[in-house]
């Protein structure tokens, strides 16, 4: 079923959304070891750091809230419904951001980093993560290059 919820109370918590998130959260720690929870980390209510395969993205895209719609995204990165285009343009592109536990009122996932599978010959695909719809350029606030399971990414993040 195709359906967009329209609240986001607990949305997480669906059991085919919370394995792919647990995965996304898992991937993350295992990439940036940095971001394992330390002590006092209390995750009905702190951020964890999250990175979903564009294959992810695509499959939860038909659970997402409405609320999660919004015409930007979030700090000026691409909005959800670009990060779609791009999952589905580029099948090998990472995507990392922010989860937000059920017990917040903003629970669910702010994207905020793009990662551009490398070669990207004239930087095609950075150049479409950096231009939002209306045509208007937001360059990251971080650009670098991270390898990740053994293949280069130019790492795109909006803080």
């Amino acid at each position: 079923m195709n359906m967009i919820y329209t609240h986001t109370s607990g949305w997480t918590r669906r059991p085919e959304i919370a394995v792919i998130l647990q995965r996304g959260v898992e991937r993350f720690m295992t990439i940036y070891p940095w971001s394992t929870p330390r002590p006092g980390f209390d995750p009905a209510h702190d951020l964890r750091m999250v990175m979903l395969t564009a294959a992810e993205v695509l499959a939860l895209q038909p659970h997402i809230p409405a609320s999660m719609h919004p015409e930007e995204g979030h700090n000026d990165g691409p909005s959800w419904e670009e990060c779609v285009v791009f999952a589905t343009a580029c099948p090998d592109m990472l995507f990392a951001g922010f989860l937000m536990p059920p017990a917040r009122a903003d629970e669910g996932i702010d994207l905020d980093a793009v990662y551009v599978p490398q070669p990207d010959p004239d930087n095609t695909l950075r150049t479409r993560a950096i231009t939002r719809s209306d045509g208007s350029v937001h360059g990251p606030d971080e650009d670098g290059v991270d390898e990740i399971n053994g293949r280069m990414y130019r790492r795109l993040w909006w803080d």
